[in-house]
C-alpha cells in the first residue's frame, strides 16, 4: 500500500530539557503517505530520563480499518542503556 511509495513524509515538533538531575522530553509528530491518506497517522511520545534509565509514554493514533495489526493502546516501556569509551 501507500506505505511503501516514496513521497511519505513525517512531521514532527520535539523538545528536551533537564531539571534537578532528571531529564525529559517529548515529540508529537506525523506520518502523511502519497496517494494513500488513509494511512495518515498522529505519534505522541513523552519520557523521563535519570543517569542510564529512560521511561517512555508513547501513542499512534492509528485507523485500525488500515493498521490492523496495530492498536491506539498507550504503550509504556522502561529502558537502559550503557556507553563505553574505546
Amino acid at each position: 500500500p501507500g506505505a511503501e511509495k516514496s513521497g511519505n513524509l513525517y512531521y514532527f515538533i520535539s523538545a528536551d530539557g533537564e531539571t534537578g538531575g532528571l531529564g525529559y522530553g517529548g515529540k508529537l509528530g506525523r506520518y502523511t503517505f502519497e496517494n494513500a491518506s488513509d494511512y495518515d497517522y498522529n505519534y505522541l511520545e513523552l519520557y523521563l530520563s535519570k543517569s542510564d534509565f529512560t521511561l517512555s509514554v508513547s501513542k499512534a493514533d492509528t485507523d485500525d480499518n488500515y493498521w490492523s495489526n496495530t492498536d491506539d493502546d498507550v504503550h509504556v516501556w522502561v529502558s537502559w542503556s550503557k556507553s563505553f569509551d574505546l
